[in-house]
Order: C-alpha cells, then sequence, then structure tokens
C-alpha cells in the first residue's frame, strides 16, 4: 500500500481546547491503522488524544492543557518520513464561566453563565 496522506478539510474549521476535530483526506492515503510512527500536532503541541482513524479521515481532541493563541493554527500530519501541513482550523478561547456581578447599591446580585 502507498501512504500519501493530504488533508484536504478540516471539520468544524473553528474549535476551541478539548474540542473534537475531523481531518480529512478525500482521496485516502492515512491507512486504514494508524501507524506507530505517525505524528499529529497543532501549532507543533502534541495531539495525543486521536479518537479515531481511517483512511480518508481521522478525529481527535483539541488538547486543553496546551497554551494556544486564539486565531490560525497548523495542524501537521507527520508519517513514514513524509509530513503534510493545513493551515485551515481557527482556535477559538473556550470560557467554562463567565460570572457577572451587580450592584445597584441596594441589591447586589451574580450570575454565572457557563458558555
Amino acid at each position: 500500500m502507498v501512504f500519501n496522506p493530504t488533508i484536504s478539510s478540516i471539520s468544524p474549521n473553528s474549535a476551541y481546547p478539548g474540542q473534537s476535530v475531523t481531518v480529512y483526506s478525500y482521496n485516502g492515503g492515512f491507512g486504514a491503522d494508524r501507524p506507530s510512527n505517525a505524528y499529529l500536532s497543532i501549532n507543533d503541541y502534541n495531539v495525543s488524544n486521536i479518537t479515531s482513524w481511517s483512511d480518508s479521515s481521522i478525529t481527535f481532541t483539541v488538547p486543553e492543557n496546551a497554551s494556544f493563541a486564539p486565531g490560525q493554527a497548523t495542524i501537521k500530519l507527520q508519517m513514514y518520513n513524509k509530513t503534510v501541513t493545513n493551515s485551515g482550523l481557527n482556535l477559538i478561547p473556550h470560557i467554562a464561566n463567565v460570572t457577572v456581578y451587580k450592584d445597584s447599591g441596594l441589591i447586589s446580585s451574580t450570575y454565572t453563565y457557563t458558555v
């Protein structure tokens, strides 16, 4: 089998840490099973949580413990001495809780929103 990986598209194209993302190769080329020498990264940060691998798609979780700046990110796949990249992922900050304090003089209120 010839391994000729390409990253044709990314879905979703905007993601936050902890979110699942899938990269696709319309012509295949990833291989039916994950090779032992495959390395996937976002902005050179190792992606260790790969949840699904097929010849035409790879699904992974954006690492939550990485220090990603918001904006365009590069996904890099290295395997069998080949490296392919795609800069079609937009990283967005994930805000777990936002607390808003409202003080109207006599009454104080606190609201917590989960985004």
